[in-house]
């Protein structure tokens, strides 16, 4: 029995992977997730400039991928 995990970021709950070169990354392939303060856009690519664009402020970055190490949905593969 082998088990089979489903890494997920411990901040954002999105799937995160394992590159070969050895960084976590989230679902679409980047390491980062930017959030605005004003209107609440998130996403993991920065926009040129890191501008929302949503509402045109500036963005901030919200965290990094890391895996959520104790997440109950883990199987096990038979």
């Amino acid at each position: 029995m082998k088990k089979v995990k489903e890494l997920v970021c411990a901040y954002c709950g999105r799937d995160i992977d394992f590159t070969v070169d050895g960084q976590w990354v989230h679902d679409d392939g980047n390491v980062y997730a930017y959030e605005c303060a004003n209107c609440r856009w998130h996403g993991a690519t920065a926009p040129a400039e890191s501008i929302c664009p949503n509402c045109g402020l500036k963005l901030v970055l919200s965290h990094y991928a890391y895996p959520d190490l104790v997440y109950k949905g883990w199987e096990w593969e038979k």
